[in-house]
């Protein structure tokens, strides 16, 4: 069955028409996207990728921001910070409203750290993809990983890197 998972009525949902090409072994193409103008074009990617493999795309935002201390959703109170992945998701989905039309594609905001979330959500016939990070605060000062760099570390999967404009670069096993 295919379907849009949004988490909740004010997560985005994308619509979806159903297929008969879904890979046998289950696999499909997870990507991460934080509303910054390289998930975008990484969603461009991964939507064609999908498209080639005959697979479904599952496109996950993922709140707080790394650099931002860590905040959990109070049901019934505005979450701020979901808000603005919720914005960004919706903003990255509707830009790139054509590329993947008519594909198998599920949507999930998540409130947890981004690294753990896409690399659980990855087996070893799926693809990661993920936009080059946006490095900035204490832990780009402290010249720490990227959320790109340690998913690539960490996944049991192959992971390609989109970069705004750029060419992907598989990066991962």
């Amino acid at each position: 069955m295919t379907h849009a998972a949004p988490t909740s009525p004010s997560a985005p949902s994308a619509p979806t028409a159903p297929t008969s090409s879904s890979r046998p072994d289950g696999g499909h193409v997870v990507l991460g996207v934080d509303g910054s103008p390289a998930s975008a074009q990484a969603l461009r990617w991964a939507a064609a990728e999908a498209r080639a493999r005959g697979c479904r795309l599952e496109v996950v935002t993922c709140w707080p921001d790394p650099e931002a201390l860590f905040v959990h959703e109070v049901p019934g109170h505005f979450c701020a910070p979901r808000h603005q992945a919720v914005q960004g998701l919706e903003r990255v989905l509707g830009a790139t409203r054509l590329a993947w039309e008519g594909l198998e594609v599920s949507t999930a905001v998540v409130n947890a750290h981004p690294v753990d979330t896409l690399v659980g959500r990855c087996t070893p016939q799926d693809l990661l993809v993920v936009g080059a990070s946006r490095r900035r605060g204490a832990r780009a000062e402290r010249g720490a990983p990227g959320v790109d760099q340690r998913c690539s570390m960490s996944a049991p999967c192959p992971v390609v890197v989109v970069e705004s404009a750029v060419t992907p670069v598989a990066v991962g096993s």
